[in-house]
């Protein structure tokens, strides 16, 4: 081979491995170029809320009975809270939806502006009882019973649903629904598919008690039934949905 011809071979090599590289190189940045292109997503936001009317309702009834000696306010306090739980059981309450939530003894003093001249007067006894009412319809004539038999307190009266779980679950997937279809609208006046959901969030607004007593009467022989407004329990949810297009 002359010395010429060994040349070319050289030459054509070198152009040979650079044409190589350049088009590696071409290819290598037209994928990168590829992977490197923004993804294309569509966030949404949904909401639901449902009412339903509140199937449990509590309250708690108080007795207070106050007496020369501890003893005798003691005695006093439970004969009259005995009648209070007699009188709510006979109105359908059952034993296991009663419970007692709190209970006082403790010396009753006059005031005085100087120290140490308090003089004793009596004991106070003080029993509260924290009542279930599996009918919340009933609930103003059962304060009327408790109130007849003896109860000198009523207090924190509030309305729930029972299967509060299931209530949360139904009104998720509401929110989620509407999601999907806000979705697909914007996606449809943008000239584009909606692709799968990619990420979800959902949050649940605290369920606020369905209503306070409005109005009671502590009259022994009242004439009409303490009025009651049990209203609506209401469940907010809220998500928020990414999608692939």
């Amino acid at each position: 081979m002359d010395r010429g011809t060994h040349l070319g071979l050289i030459v054509s090599f070198i152009i040979l491995v650079v044409v190589v590289a350049f088009i590696w190189g071409f290819a290598g940045w037209s994928v990168a170029a590829e992977q490197n292109q923004p993804e294309r997503r569509l966030t949404v936001n949904g909401e639901a809320e449902i009412k339903v009317a509140p199937d449990i309702a509590e309250v708690t009834f108080g007795v207070e009975s106050q007496a020369p000696s501890a003893t005798q306010a003691q005695r006093q306090n439970a004969k009259i809270m005995a009648a209070v739980v007699d009188a709510i059981k006979k109105a359908g309450v059952a034993r296991e939806d009663l419970q007692t939530s709190g209970y006082n003894l403790f010396p009753v003093r006059t005031s005085s502006n100087v120290p140490g001249r308090e003089k004793l007067v009596g004991f106070r006894a003080s029993n509260q009882l924290r009542v279930i009412v599996r009918n919340p319809e009933s609930i103003g004539s059962l304060i009327d019973e408790a109130v007849r038999a003896g109860a000198t307190n009523v207090e924190g009266i509030s309305f729930s649903i029972a299967d509060q779980s299931a209530l949360e679950r139904q009104v998720i997937e509401k929110a989620i629904a509407d999601a999907q279809s806000k979705a697909k609208v914007m996606a449809k006046a943008a000239g584009a598919s909606l692709g799968r959901p990619v990420l979800i969030s959902s949050a649940l607004e605290p369920t606020p008690f369905a209503a306070q007593m409005r109005a009671m009467s502590f009259a022994d022989r009242a004439p009409v039934a303490t009025p009651v407004e049990s209203g609506k329990i209401r469940v907010r949810a809220s998500v928020q949905m990414t999608f692939e297009m």
